[in-house]
Order: structure tokens, then C-alpha cells, then sequence
């Protein structure tokens, strides 16, 4: 495995704020790399101060304006970025442009644009970078659990997901989790779509996988709830948590979130077998919600 150097963009919610104070929670990316002895965490970057001063006090590690100040003192290999969506792919483009990355991590999803999200992961692709997307769901023990055990049920389930804050954006987390779960794309039929903001949808549209018919709904609300059965009535439900299978409980560690993902990551630069989401995987998932939205872009 590469000797890790890794700069930290953004030092909001995800990356730095959010439950930062939590004993035992690791819910934010700052905490996670920090807590992990193979990886050399050596920046934070942020255009605001005050998250820079709170982040170099909690980790004594320095922190950067933005990436040109970064480069004069030092010179990363790994980059996790976690920016608001529309600065995603520019961010990367700088990264790239100025440094020599083996490994980008970056919060999802990575554009609201595909064309923007093909050409980012074909740059990585060239200049032999991997990428990594947070779809951190799939590194859960609960889910990997899961799939083993759905892996040995040889009849398809049917079921419902219902999601909020638009399809691109949102219920791309369930999407990625359905195609880990219950294999590739066959087929869709879209029951309704409209616009939500300037840059996303609510969809609600029946999927068929390999080994399940998916039905998407959108709620105008916060919500994380979805529930499958099959022929023999094995029953999976979740419903914010706990996960059930055949009445059986699976306890979703969330609190390890995203120290579960960077786990799972170091296994994938080890060539070992990992639950991680890369670049082709991510291509899969995109892929599959802009051929949803064909001919409804507008």
C-alpha cells in the first residue's frame, strides 16, 4: 500500500463539524482519518477561518485557505473532498492540476451533471488516480452482512424506498445500496417526475434489478424507510434503525460511518477483498439515475 499523506477540502458538516464532539462517533471524515494509524492526516482546508482555527485546535494539525497555500507547504498523495456538490468536479480538476494524487476520496454525489461526472472519473482513469465515493451505506457490517445472506435467497424481493431532498442527490445513497445489494439494472418504468430546485428531481419509478423490483418514492420530508418481500414471505424493513431480516435484527453501526468507509478503503489499496464504492461502481450508479431522467432534463 502507498505511505498516505492526506489533505481534508472542506471543513463543514460532513467534513469536520458534524457530532465532532461525540465520544465513540465517527461520523464526520476529520475524526474517521484521524482516528486511523495508517493514515498520515497532515492538512484541513477551508475558506472560513473560524472552521480552520476550531479544526487545527481539536487536531493539531494545520490548516489552509485553500489548495495554492496548501502546495507551498506541503504535498498530499490522498485528498478527500467534501464540498458542496456543484464544486465537486473543479476541486478534483485542481487537486489534479497541482499535485500528483494516487487516491481521491469525494462526497456524493459528484456532479448533478453526467457529462461532468463522465469526464472526472475518465481524467482519474488517465492519470491512474483512484476514486473513491462515500456511499458509506455499503461498508456497514450490518449491510455486508445483508448481501451475504440475500446473496443465498434464490427468489426475487419486491419493495419500496422512499426518499427526500431529490433523486440525484439523495436517492443516489439507494441506489448504489440496491445495485450492491440486489445486482445489476434490467429495466425502469417512470410513474411520475418533476423538478424540485435548479439542479434536481423528485422521480417516482418502478427498477428492476437482477434480483429485485424497486419502487422509488418521493416524500417532501425527512425520511429513511424501506421494506421488501419475496414469494416466501422473508420479510426486509428498515425503518431509520435498526435493519430487519426474517425478524432478525442487524444493528447499522452509523456512529462509525465513516470510519467503517476508510477501513474498507485501506483494504482496497491493500488488493484485498472491500465493500467500497470506486469509480466504476460510481459510474454504474450515476449511469443508472440520468438514464432515469433521459428525456425530463431539461
Amino acid at each position: 500500500m502507498i505511505n498516505i499523506s492526506c489533505a481534508l477540502v472542506g471543513l463543514g458538516n460532513i467534513g469536520f463539524e458534524y457530532k465532532k464532539s461525540f465520544i465513540n462517533n465517527f461520523q464526520n471524515h476529520a475524526k474517521a482519518l484521524h482516528s486511523i494509524k495508517k493514515i498520515n492526516f497532515v492538512g484541513g482546508i477551508d475558506k472560513s477561518i473560524k472552521k480552520r482555527k476550531r479544526f487545527s485546535k481539536k487536531y493539531n494539525i494545520e490548516s489552509y485557505k485553500n489548495l495554492s497555500e496548501l502546495k507551498k507547504k506541503n504535498k498530499p498523495n490522498f485528498f478527500v473532498v467534501c464540498v458542496n456538490t456543484k464544486n465537486i468536479c473543479g476541486i478534483i480538476r485542481e487537486i489534479i492540476l497541482n499535485f500528483t494524487p494516487k487516491v481521491i476520496v469525494c462526497e456524493k454525489p459528484i456532479s448533478f451533471h453526467y457529462k461532468e461526472v463522465l469526464k472526472i472519473i475518465d481524467l482519474c482513469k488517465k492519470k491512474k488516480i483512484k476514486l473513491f465515493i462515500n456511499f458509506q451505506r455499503r461498508s456497514d457490517p450490518s449491510y455486508i452482512s445483508l448481501k451475504k445472506k440475500i446473496n443465498k435467497i434464490s427468489n426475487r424481493m419486491e419493495g419500496k424506498i422512499f426518499y427526500d431532498k431529490g433523486f440525484i442527490y439523495n436517492c443516489c445513497h439507494y441506489i448504489n445500496l440496491i445495485l450492491y445489494l440486489f445486482g445489476n439494472y434490467k429495466s425502469h418504468y417512470i410513474l411520475k417526475i418533476k423538478k424540485v430546485n435548479r439542479f434536481d428531481y423528485m422521480v417516482n419509478a418502478k427498477v428492476i434489478f437482477d434480483n429485485a423490483t424497486v419502487n422509488f418514492v418521493y416524500k417532501n420530508k425527512s425520511i429513511k424507510e424501506f421494506e421488501f418481500k419475496n414469494e416466501r414471505n422473508m420479510l426486509l424493513k428498515y425503518k431509520n434503525r435498526p435493519i430487519y431480516y426474517n425478524s432478525k435484527k442487524y444493528n447499522n453501526s452509523f456512529k462509525m460511518s465513516q470510519k467503517h468507509f476508510y477501513l474498507e478503503l485501506i483494504k482496497s489499496l491493500n488488493n484485498k477483498n472491500s465493500n467500497i464504492c470506486d469509480a466504476k461502481e460510481a459510474l454504474e450508479t450515476f449511469k443508472l439515475i440520468f438514464l432515469i431522467l433521459k428525456g425530463h432534463k431539461k
